[in-house]
């Protein structure tokens, strides 16, 4: 079985902030697609499973979403990692989540 990364990303808002919009992304995709494996969708995670990496944070998404989808494993955690993007002279900072789940 294959696997493809479901990505979540948030501007301006703080780690715990981004805690709870994950968990409610992951209870919506319950409610949605019911929490038996292989729907290819956040419900194959739980809300709880977050890893926030401790890492420098990016200034590329492209890049935020590669290291995500280097890292993340298909019956792993859901990682999060920080981003901090220069957009028309303004910092744009904020969380990128990414899940491995079934195709």
């Amino acid at each position: 079985m294959g696997a493809a990364l479901n990505i979540f990303n948030q501007k301006n808002i703080n780690k715990q902030e981004m805690k709870e919009k994950v968990k409610h992304l992951v209870a919506l995709s319950v409610a949605n697609n019911g929490d038996g494996g292989y729907s290819g969708t956040w419900a194959e995670k739980r809300g709880d499973c977050i890893d926030f990496i401790d890492i420098k944070p990016f200034t590329n998404l492209d890049e935020a979403e590669q290291y995500l989808d280097c890292n993340c494993d298909k019956w792993g955690a859901i990682l999060v990692v920080p981003y901090e993007i220069n957009i028309e002279n303004k910092l744009v900072t904020g969380y990128l989540a990414g899940a491995l789940c079934s195709e």
